[in-house]
């Protein structure tokens, strides 16, 4: 279910639990047809992620935060990554803000703490001011 909530936000946009990955499931159980890409994109970011080489206890390594980032990713193109990208991942877990912290432990599922989420890392990628 994991996978195919990243998929359905890759596809789609940030959403409440399940709900668009059943309903995608639904509407493309006979073909996807972008499937080459969506493979192709998700191996290119689990590759970025993996040559970070983050400490193995490392705070993105929880469920709801990889989830957070590996969407994010999904959605700018690799170039616009920055190159610092393992220092300021590092960076923020010595000072978590508290509602990203609550985000991450409570309710990970729902659209809001998704979205709390992936505001603070958009800030951190220097995607939003």
């Amino acid at each position: 279910m994991y996978t195919l909530n990243l998929i359905a936000t890759y596809i789609g946009e940030i959403y409440t639990r399940n709900d668009l990955a059943t309903r995608y499931l639904d509407e493309y159980k006979e073909l996807l047809d972008n499937k080459d890409a969506i493979l192709n994109k998700f191996e290119t970011i689990s590759k970025i992620i993996l040559d970070m080489n983050l400490p193995s206890n490392s705070y993105w390594f929880n469920k709801a935060n990889m989830f957070s980032l590996f969407s994010l990713l999904g959605t700018i193109q690799v170039g616009d990554i920055p190159e610092n990208l393992r220092d300021k991942l590092i960076d923020f877990e010595s000072e978590i803000p508290s509602d990203y912290q609550i985000a991450a432990k409570e309710g990970v599922n729902n659209r809001k703490e998704r979205l709390i989420r992936q505001k603070y890392l958009k800030e951190l990628l220097g995607l939003e001011p």
